[in-house]
């Protein structure tokens, strides 16, 4: 009976997951998004990080999303107290103010950040950027997706099991 249940949830978990093959999805809005150009750099010193993939990957995915953002590294050491982010972005956009926001917002309150730096970038390499990425750029795609979650495997399994 159990390995009838587990097959079932198997089945429809693989299912679920499954890859529609790069059709478009009813009701899936896509938009453009321009790249930004830096103009400045940010460097934080970022406490309450317990991992370089999902903690870093928060914060990295939070500011990008802001489309202000170029380019977000994560400098993570294990076990280290606090570690440090460095953010370059167009300061036309976003402020300092508002990248420290965001990133004590996330997970419920879980960072907390302290400014070791913000200095300009020197402008002709963002100009020369500039100049090379509307030229070059092919424009960015963000698609956004009607809610799904996916169930806790675990407390299903757990119902099974007991």
């Amino acid at each position: 009976m159990r390995s009838t249940y587990a097959l079932i949830l198997s089945g429809a978990m693989l299912f679920a997951c499954s890859d529609n093959g790069g059709e478009k999805v009813e009701g899936q809005e896509v938009e453009e998004v321009a790249a930004a150009v830096a103009d400045s750099q940010l460097e934080l010193s970022v406490e309450g990080m317990v991992c370089a993939h999902a903690c870093g990957g928060s914060i990295k995915k939070a500011l990008k999303a802001t489309g202000a953002v170029e380019k977000v590294t994560i400098h993570f050491e294990e076990e280290r107290p606090s570690n440090n982010v460095v953010v370059l972005y167009d300061s036309k956009k976003i402020n300092k103010g508002e990248i420290e926001k965001i990133i004590t917002e996330l997970n419920h309150g879980q960072f907390t950040s302290k400014e070791i730096s913000d200095k300009k970038l020197d402008n002709k390499v963002s100009e020369e950027k500039s100049e090379q990425s509307s030229s070059d750029r092919t424009p960015g795609i963000s698609a956004v997706t009607s809610g799904f979650e996916i169930p806790n495997i675990f407390e299903i399994l757990s119902g099974l099991i007991l």
